[in-house]
């Protein structure tokens, strides 16, 4: 559920005709006074086993995230997200239904080269994500603070964004989550129309993105868990339909490398499909 809502609440609209990264963050600015929300639905499956029983949960998230541009380089979010999840295994079966860990953060352009038909930016971000969620279902209980940087690469018929991330995660009646570092990458590629008129509504763009994530081991009472934790690299090919004012997206999350610590439980696939507004 974390590293899903991390993917959400790192996805951000652009206020020009440019396609964005499904799965996380674009150094492309909202302007002053500009406001963007968006709605993003996410279906995990993870399988495993645990005790030698096997396991599968399935969790279906509604996220609503809210954006304001505090000036032309400085921004703000938030995002609330509720989930539904299913999990069954040998012996038990349950479903439940709640609010997830709700995510502040804010982002500032500190560079910006910009020249014909083509711009390049550079934005820290820095945020908070609060124990707002229901522990042991769709929270650990922790409060957690992430930052990380992002590079933006617009042009007219492609695009390429880059981030680094690091969250410090903090412990809860014992627990203490390990921290984690992220490497994305995103490209976007205008497929139709090939040629721009003045009856041209909107943009098809095809995308694939990368994630590379390593997470240490939590420790419970000073004690390493030891199914948490380890290494995950994936691949997510996604379209974007673009305009002016809104993004309609769709993203397929797909392991290809998964090296996870003990009977933690690996994820088959995500899908992501979603649309973002401006005003």
């Amino acid at each position: 559920m974390l590293q899903v809502l991390q993917v959400i609440v790192l996805s951000l609209a652009l206020p020009i005709v440019h396609a964005a990264p499904i799965t996380f963050n674009t150094a492309l600015p909202l302007g002053k006074g500009q406001g963007l929300v968006r709605s993003l639905v996410s279906y995990n499956q993870q399988r495993g086993s645990i005790d030698e029983a096997s396991v599968r949960r399935d969790s279906l998230s509604l996220n609503s995230v809210l954006a304001y541009g505090i000036n032309a380089r400085w921004a703000a979010f938030a995002v609330v997200p509720v989930s539904h999840i299913d999990f069954s295994s040998n012996t038990q079966r349950s479903s439940d239904s709640a609010i997830g860990d709700a995510v502040i953060f804010s982002r500032y352009e500190v560079w910006r080269m910009d020249g014909s038909g083509t711009t390049r930016r550079l934005a820290p971000f820095v945020g908070v994500r609060l124990p707002s969620g229901d522990t042991g279902l769709t929270s650990d209980g922790t409060t957690d603070a992430f930052a990380g940087l992002v590079y933006t690469s617009a042009r007219t018929k492609q695009n390429f964004d880059l981030q680094l991330k690091f969250d410090l995660n903090g412990n809860h009646q014992g627990l203490d989550v390990g921290n984690s570092f992220s490497l994305d990458a995103s490209w976007q590629r205008r497929i139709a129309p090939s040629t721009i008129s003045v009856s041209t509504k909107g943009f098809w763009f095809a995308a694939l993105e990368t994630n590379v994530q390593y997470s240490q081991r939590s420790r419970l009472f000073g004690q390493a868990d030891p199914n948490s934790g380890g290494l995950i690299a994936s691949l997510a090919p996604g379209v974007q339909y673009v305009t002016r004012r809104w993004i309609a997206e769709l993203a397929v999350r797909i392991p290809v490398i998964s090296n996870l610590n003990g009977e933690a439980l690996e994820s088959d696939f995500t899908v992501f499909t979603g649309i973002r507004a401006n005003f």
